[in-house]
């Protein structure tokens, strides 16, 4: 999915058969900043777009729901709902049908900002809230943490300034004492996603352009290869999917669906990228 607003809106992209579908801009124009999220819904296997905006820090967000079923936007209530996704903490982490984003508490004083998880529920279009690891939740400086997924497990990344990452993983889904860190990472790399077979894909400041590349790293052998991706700080996005036979003509009619969704064979990513995928050419030790 495309998820930046813009007048002819966002789109929803199927990376296993290259097609996409236009999908129109929610009707409430965010005054201060707004946030999407994208998942499928369990249940019903109807693929959903979310949207939260934000007027200010001081009122709830408006919530917004598309459904590739109907085709259209409806709201959703969060009259309720006091808590705020961080401006860096857009990047979504999807886990069992629910959306996660970093945010943090408005209401609570002193100077930092209470860090915790926003997420909302795809079957039961709720808002809700995951507490982050004790440790970091009075964090000042939101740029150095996000919410992520290792090992089918909600994990949460944090670092001390770019000096080292470390990832915390929550054993048992919303139990605040579950959470246990996994590994650090030490230096400056920025650690945007986690592969199947161990590896870690990292952002590396590339000290000749003075931009960022994106690597890949082997925790055990401690070897990097580059792959020939570039771009600015933070503008790497890299995710799962699942394969899917659905096809969207318009927006109301769904041509093909799978008959299991559970029988869908997973693609280890897809990545939104500055640069076309180019085959590795480097190979180093870190």
């Amino acid at each position: 999915m495309s998820i930046p607003f813009h007048p002819k809106g966002p789109e929803v992209w199927n990376p296993s058969l290259k097609k996409s579908v236009s999908v129109p801009n929610p009707s409430f124009v965010c005054e201060w900043h707004g946030h999407f999220g994208f998942g499928i819904d369990p249940v019903t296997i109807d693929y959903k777009i979310v949207r939260l905006a934000y007027l200010d820090k001081y009122r709830p967000p408006v919530v917004e729901l598309f459904e590739l079923s109907t085709g259209s936007w409806r709201n959703i209530d969060a009259s309720d709902f006091g808590y705020i996704i961080l401006p860096a903490g857009a990047q979504q982490a999807f886990l069992n049908g629910v959306v996660h984003w970093t945010g943090y508490n408005p209401n609570k004083s002193g100077g930092s900002l209470h860090i915790l998880i926003v997420s909302f529920n795809l079957r039961n279009e709720s808002l809700g809230v995951v507490q982050v690891p004790p440790c970091v939740q009075e964090d000042r400086d939101h740029w150095f943490m996000r919410v992520t997924v290792f090992g089918e497990r909600l994990a949460f990344l944090h670092s001390d300034g770019y000096r080292s990452w470390g990832l915390w993983v929550m054993k048992e889904y919303g139990v605040e004492s579950s959470w246990t860190k996994q590994f650090t990472i030490e230096g400056s790399r920025r650690p945007t996603y986690f592969r199947e077979n161990g590896d870690i894909l990292l952002e590396v400041r590339d000290v000749y352009s003075g931009g960022w590349d994106l690597v890949s790293y082997d925790r055990k052998s401690k070897l990097i290869k580059n792959l020939d991706k570039f771009g600015t700080i933070c503008s790497f996005n890299v995710d799962t999917y699942k394969e899917s036979l659905v096809l969207v003509k318009g927006l109301n009619e769904v041509l093909g669906r799978k008959e299991n969704s559970g029988g869908a064979a997973t693609c280890e990513e897809t990545s939104i990228m500055p640069k076309e995928e180019n085959e590795v050419k480097e190979k180093r030790k870190i």
